[in-house]
């Protein structure tokens, strides 16, 4: 992952988008990390896997007794899951 102060960043924007669809570009402040751009690969993987840890969190849920069935099935309906069996 390379890493841009945010001036450099705002003044080669172009540059960092384009370094941006090889890896994420972690832009600094005063040295600090404020921020990461991802291509939109990146962040559309990054949504998914997201999703199904939802998703995996909600069958937890209701395996333990957390959330009732009608709840974890929603859930899962919305994340585009499969309802528990």
């Amino acid at each position: 992952m390379s890493t841009a102060p945010s001036t450099e960043a705002q003044n080669q924007f172009g540059r960092v988008i384009d370094d941006a669809q090889r890896a994420p570009v972690t832009i600094t402040r005063k040295g600090r990390p404020i921020a990461v751009i991802v291509s939109a690969a990146d962040y559309a993987r990054l949504e998914e896997a997201a999703d199904a840890l939802l998703a995996i969190r909600a069958r937890e849920a209701e395996q333990e007794g957390t959330i009732g069935t009608a709840a974890s099935a929603a859930l899962l309906k919305r994340l585009g899951g499969d309802a528990p069996t």
